[in-house]
């Protein structure tokens, strides 16, 4: 196993919506330069109306760093190097962006993973920083009651 590449951003106390999602995993952050990177051109072409130079409705306005000057959750980074569905520039430019904002946040880069992170121990040290960083900005919130339960 290679070690995975860690880095972090300032701390600082920011209240998280109950509805906040502060973990990505290979997320998308600008569908432009994800068009050009990706192994997934033609379909992103077909779901957002046509080229991303015609610049169609999609683009401009479901395209997630336009939002960017309203993102304030601090966010845990997760992204195998190997990715060419979402590759790894999408998650250095959302770092970019939480880091800009100074927005609390952590970078982790699995260099030997691809979009999904299944060797044994980068599986288990993937879900143990999931874990803690839930914890750490969650705390101790008992989880909502299962329908049917």
């Amino acid at each position: 196993m290679a070690p995975a590449t860690a880095a972090t951003s300032p701390t600082g106390s920011r209240h998280l919506h109950p509805l906040s999602l502060p973990l990505l995993h290979a997320g998308l952050i600008n569908l432009e330069s994800q068009w050009g990177t990706s192994d997934v051109i033609y379909h992103r072409e077909l779901g957002n109306g046509g080229p991303v130079w015609e610049q169609g409705p999609v683009w401009r306005q479901q395209n997630p760093i336009r939002l960017a000057a309203k993102f304030q959750t601090p966010m845990l980074l997760t992204v195998g190097e190997n990715d060419f569905r979402v590759p790894l520039n999408q998650t250095l430019e959302n770092w970019s962006v939480l880091q800009r904002l100074r927005i609390p946040s952590k970078l982790i880069v699995f260099p030997e993973e691809n979009h999904w992170i299944l060797k044994g121990e980068d599986n288990r040290f993937f879900y143990q920083e999931w874990h803690g960083w839930l914890a750490r900005w969650l705390g101790n919130r008992e989880p909502a009651a299962s329908a049917g339960r």
